[in-house]
């Protein structure tokens, strides 16, 4: 299993290797997924995140399309969008990823 700290990584660069390792075989977690940086124009992304928001009440809220507003659901979903995740490689490797909110007691070093 390994464990990459999000801080001050790229949200697409993160997204892409992550989904490389995933497909090999690798087991990741992603820790501190609130910390991970999206880069562009700050007035553009934010339009952007509105704009999907918006979009998301119309029609049956349970059919989609859904756009996350946890940045490990974030994290997630970046990684879902470059894995094959209609075919059973790309399901089976979405199950071996995981992205955590800060650090879990499982992964604190100063617990060890």
């Amino acid at each position: 299993m390994t464990v990459i700290d999000g801080t001050t990584h790229r949200l697409g660069r993160l997204a892409s290797s992550i989904a490389k390792r995933l497909l090999k075989g690798e087991q990741i977690d992603v820790v501190n997924s609130e910390k991970v940086i999206i880069i562009g124009n700050r007035e553009q992304i934010i339009k952007k995140y509105r704009v999907r928001q918006s979009l998301q009440h119309h029609g049956n809220p349970k059919g989609g399309p859904k756009f996350y507003k946890m940045p490990n659901m974030i994290v997630k979903s970046a990684v879902r969008g470059m894995l094959p995740s209609k075919t059973t490689t790309g399901r089976d490797a979405l199950k071996r990823f995981k992205a955590h909110i800060g650090v879990p007691p499982l992964f604190d070093k100063s617990r060890w």
